[in-house]
Protein backbone atom coordinates (compact mmCIF):
# COMPACT_ATOMS: atom_id res chain seq x y z
CA UNK A 1 0.00 0.00 0.00
CA UNK A 2 2.59 2.50 1.06
CA UNK A 3 4.60 1.60 -1.97
CA UNK A 4 1.20 2.52 -4.15
CA UNK A 5 0.74 5.96 -2.85
CA UNK A 6 4.66 6.60 -3.32
CA UNK A 7 4.02 5.11 -7.39
CA UNK A 8 0.95 7.84 -7.32
CA UNK A 9 2.49 10.78 -6.15
CA UNK A 10 3.87 13.74 -8.42
CA UNK A 11 6.51 14.62 -6.02
CA UNK A 12 8.37 12.17 -3.28
CA UNK A 13 9.89 14.95 -0.99
CA UNK A 14 12.67 14.18 1.27
CA UNK A 15 12.22 16.14 4.37
CA UNK A 16 14.90 15.39 6.75
CA UNK A 17 16.03 16.60 10.00
CA UNK A 18 20.01 16.30 8.87
CA UNK A 19 19.64 18.03 5.47
CA UNK A 20 17.40 20.53 6.53
CA UNK A 21 20.52 21.68 8.59
CA UNK A 22 22.89 20.96 5.75
CA UNK A 23 22.98 24.79 4.22
CA UNK A 24 22.46 24.78 0.23
CA UNK A 25 25.23 24.54 -2.18
CA UNK A 26 25.94 23.67 -5.59
CA UNK A 27 28.38 20.95 -5.92
CA UNK A 28 29.08 17.40 -4.40
CA UNK A 29 29.10 18.10 -0.69
CA UNK A 30 25.05 18.20 -0.55
CA UNK A 31 25.34 14.95 -2.65
CA UNK A 32 27.70 13.48 0.16
CA UNK A 33 25.11 14.47 2.94
CA UNK A 34 22.56 12.98 1.39
CA UNK A 35 24.50 9.55 1.01
CA UNK A 36 25.38 10.14 4.65
CA UNK A 37 21.76 11.25 6.07
CA UNK A 38 19.31 8.66 7.74
CA UNK A 39 16.56 9.17 5.63
CA UNK A 40 19.16 7.59 3.07
CA UNK A 41 19.73 4.98 5.32
CA UNK A 42 17.15 3.35 5.64
CA UNK A 43 15.52 0.12 3.80
CA UNK A 44 12.29 1.66 2.23
CA UNK A 45 14.29 4.35 0.62
CA UNK A 46 14.88 2.73 -2.51
CA UNK A 47 12.33 1.18 -2.74
CA UNK A 48 10.39 4.94 -1.84
CA UNK A 49 12.42 6.14 -5.57
CA UNK A 50 11.43 3.56 -7.41
CA UNK A 51 8.03 3.60 -6.58
CA UNK A 52 8.15 7.04 -7.99
CA UNK A 53 10.08 5.33 -11.24
CA UNK A 54 12.05 8.89 -11.26
CA UNK A 55 9.58 10.49 -12.78
CA UNK A 56 11.06 13.76 -14.22
CA UNK A 57 11.46 16.35 -11.45
CA UNK A 58 9.71 14.08 -9.16
CA UNK A 59 11.91 13.83 -6.02
CA UNK A 60 12.86 17.08 -3.81
CA UNK A 61 15.13 17.57 -1.23
CA UNK A 62 15.08 20.28 1.36
CA UNK A 63 18.32 22.01 2.67
CA UNK A 64 18.79 24.58 4.63
CA UNK A 65 19.01 28.13 2.80
CA UNK A 66 22.65 29.25 3.09
CA UNK A 67 21.61 33.03 3.26
CA UNK A 68 21.17 33.33 6.84
CA UNK A 69 19.01 36.15 6.50
CA UNK A 70 16.64 33.78 4.98
CA UNK A 71 15.16 31.22 7.36
CA UNK A 72 12.98 29.62 4.60
CA UNK A 73 14.16 25.92 3.64
CA UNK A 74 15.76 25.39 -0.16
CA UNK A 75 13.91 22.70 -2.37
CA UNK A 76 15.60 20.91 -4.63
CA UNK A 77 15.17 18.54 -7.35
CA UNK A 78 17.31 15.57 -6.68
CA UNK A 79 18.12 14.51 -10.53
CA UNK A 80 18.47 17.89 -12.07
CA UNK A 81 20.36 19.88 -9.21
CA UNK A 82 22.12 17.59 -7.30
CA UNK A 83 22.88 14.25 -9.03
CA UNK A 84 23.22 15.88 -12.44
CA UNK A 85 26.42 17.46 -13.84
CA UNK A 86 26.95 21.32 -15.61
CA UNK A 87 27.83 21.36 -19.30
CA UNK A 88 31.80 21.68 -19.10
CA UNK A 89 31.76 21.05 -15.56
CA UNK A 90 34.69 18.94 -14.04
CA UNK A 91 32.60 17.41 -10.60
CA UNK A 92 35.16 16.34 -7.72
CA UNK A 93 35.27 13.01 -7.38
CA UNK A 94 32.70 12.82 -3.61
CA UNK A 95 30.32 13.97 -6.13
CA UNK A 96 31.01 11.66 -8.73
CA UNK A 97 30.88 8.89 -5.95
CA UNK A 98 28.03 10.18 -4.34
CA UNK A 99 25.52 10.64 -7.15
CA UNK A 100 26.70 6.99 -8.41
CA UNK A 101 25.94 5.63 -4.78
CA UNK A 102 22.38 7.34 -4.82
CA UNK A 103 22.04 6.15 -8.35
CA UNK A 104 22.92 2.52 -7.46
CA UNK A 105 20.19 2.49 -4.75
CA UNK A 106 17.35 2.88 -7.04
CA UNK A 107 18.69 -0.24 -9.47
CA UNK A 108 18.95 -2.23 -5.86
CA UNK A 109 15.44 -0.97 -5.36
CA UNK A 110 14.24 -3.17 -8.47
CA UNK A 111 15.30 -6.45 -5.89
CA UNK A 112 13.21 -4.99 -2.49
CA UNK A 113 10.41 -3.93 -4.59
CA UNK A 114 9.89 -7.51 -6.11
CA UNK A 115 10.84 -9.20 -2.81
CA UNK A 116 8.12 -6.96 -1.16
CA UNK A 117 5.16 -7.58 -3.65
CA UNK A 118 6.09 -11.70 -3.65
CA UNK A 119 5.60 -11.25 -0.06
CA UNK A 120 2.48 -9.44 0.18
CA UNK A 121 0.99 -11.55 -2.72
CA UNK A 122 2.24 -14.65 -0.46
CA UNK A 123 0.52 -13.24 3.00
CA UNK A 124 -2.32 -11.51 0.85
Amino acid sequence: MMLQNFSRAKYAVVHGLDLVNVPWADGGAVAVAITLSAWFKRVWTAAELNANQWKELSAKVLFRNANPERPDLVVKNLQQDILSFGPGALPDLAHLNAAQIIRGSWSRALTVQFYANYTCDRMG
